[in-house]
């Protein structure tokens, strides 16, 4: 009976920890390849690409050693809210800061849209903003469904 036990325990704890492991691993995407993965699946007006150096002045409060990597597009004219952001950060604990970053970034163009065009609103209020592990993402695009699948399966 004891040996049935301590094999039923072993059971459970294995399947428990299995369970656990698989839903809390982060992977380890390029970046790159991840925002060339969205360009090619989602039209987007001329693009400009920021870099790190530049976040502050697009609401992101960072500074470069806070940034192990980034890929940072924005629409080329004023006209569009199309806008994607990947950033890895070295410090994780970071994440939920940087997140409320990227949503005051897209309620800030969201004000400025509602008036000037709003016609670019649907990209704003159906935009991806997400924290896996280390990474924190912002997507505004034409087809936002398409770019929070790609980016949950990239992270």
């Amino acid at each position: 009976m004891r040996k049935f036990l301590a094999g039923m325990m072993c059971l459970v704890l294995l399947l428990a920890s299995a369970a656990c492991s698989s839903n809390t691993e982060v992977k380890n995407p390029n970046l790159s390849d991840v925002i060339g993965e969205i360009r090619a699946a989602v039209e987007f007006p001329e693009m400009a690409e920021i870099k790190v150096a530049d976040l502050p002045m697009y609401g992101y409060d960072l500074a470069p050693e806070d940034v192990a990597e980034m890929q940072f597009i924005t629409a080329g004219s004023g006209f569009t809210a199309d806008e994607v952001v990947l950033i890895k950060l070295t410090d994780e604990s970071k994440a939920e800061e940087v997140k409320k970053m990227a949503q005051t970034r897209r309620d800030g163009i969201a004000e400025t849209a509602q008036n000037y065009t709003p016609d670019e609103m649907e990209k704003l209020t159906t935009a991806v903003v997400g924290v896996k592990g280390p990474y924190v993402y912002y997507a505004a695009t034409n087809d936002n469904a398409k770019a929070k699948e790609i980016l949950t399966n990239a992270f």
